[in-house]
C-alpha cells in the first residue's frame, strides 16, 4: 500500500472525477445596432460550477462572479488557447457562465448570463458569448 492508500481507497475518497473543457467564442450580439457592432470588444467570462441547478433569479451575475473563475479580456481575435477553460470536479452538477464587459465598454454594453449546462465528464464545449447593448 502506498502513501495515499490503494487505488480503490483513493477512488472511494474522491469519487468520480469529472473533467470539462470549454472554448469560448466571442460574437457580436444580434440585437446590437450600435455604432460599435463590428468593434473588437474585450469580454471577461466568469464560470461557476455548482452542485445543483439554480433558478434564473438565483443564478445572478454576482453569484457567478463570487463563486466562479474568470477567463479575462478575450475577444474575437484571441487565440483559442487563451479562450479555453477546463476544470475538474468530483461532483456532478451544472456550470454557469456570465459575460461581463471590461470597464471601458460598460457604458455601451451590459452583462449577459446564460442558462445552466449540465456537467458531463470528458465533454468539450464550444460556447458563444456576446454582450447585449446597454439600455439608455
Amino acid at each position: 500500500m502506498g502513501l495515499f492508500g490503494t487505488g480503490k481507497e483513493i477512488f472511494d475518497f474522491f469519487g468520480n472525477a469529472v473533467k470539462v473543457g470549454i472554448v469560448f467564442e466571442v460574437v457580436d450580439d444580434p440585437a446590437d445596432n450600435s455604432p460599435y457592432v463590428g468593434y473588437i470588444k474585450p469580454v471577461d467570462v466568469w464560470i461557476a460550477a455548482l452542485k445543483k441547478e439554480l433558478s434564473k433569479q438565483q443564478a445572478t451575475p454576482a453569484l457567478i462572479r463570487e463563486r466562479g473563475e474568470c477567463v479575462r479580456n478575450i475577444t474575437k481575435n484571441t487565440s483559442p488557447e487563451r479562450r479555453a477553460f477546463s476544470f475538474s470536479t468530483v461532483e456532478e452538477g451544472f456550470f454557469y457562465v456570465a459575460a461581463f464587459p471590461v470597464p471601458e465598454w460598460e457604458q455601451y454594453y451590459t452583462v449577459r448570463t446564460y442558462a445552466p449546462i449540465r456537467i458531463v465528464t470528458g465533454k468539450r464545449f464550444n460556447f458563444a458569448v456576446s454582450l447585449p447593448p446597454a439600455q439608455p
